[in-house]
């Protein structure tokens, strides 16, 4: 397990401070409903995604930085372009949670503000 995003949802019945707190901002009110929560969630877990390919592409980075400390410098374009070479497998795979969150998120605010 890398990453937890095809992990079991948690228990509808403990929905995490984030996701109420979230919620009542965007229903404009401090008890939001299931489009609400459920807007929420869905925002929250897209924002975990991007946060989780962020860290995948500067740890790439890093170790890219690592290697080239021992050979010869290079610029930093040619770093981020060894480094995006090094992780595309993991980033293809985040871009395909990505893909289906923001679906979903598209979805959620659809039906809150039907």
């Amino acid at each position: 397990l890398r990453h937890g995003l095809s992990a079991a949802q948690p228990d509808a019945d403990s929905v995490p401070a984030e996701v109420l707190g979230l919620a009542g901002r965007l229903c404009g009110r401090a008890q939001a409903g299931f489009a609400g929560l459920n807007a929420a969630e869905s925002e929250l877990y897209l924002v975990r995604i991007q946060m989780i390919k962020q860290r995948v592409l500067e740890a790439a980075v890093k170790r890219v930085e690592a290697e080239i400390k021992q050979n010869q410098p290079l610029g930093s374009d040619e770093v981020i372009a060894r480094a995006l070479i090094e992780c595309a497998d993991e980033l293809l795979k985040l871009d395909g949670y990505e893909r289906k969150a923001r679906s979903r998120r598209k979805t959620a605010f659809r039906a809150l503000y039907e």
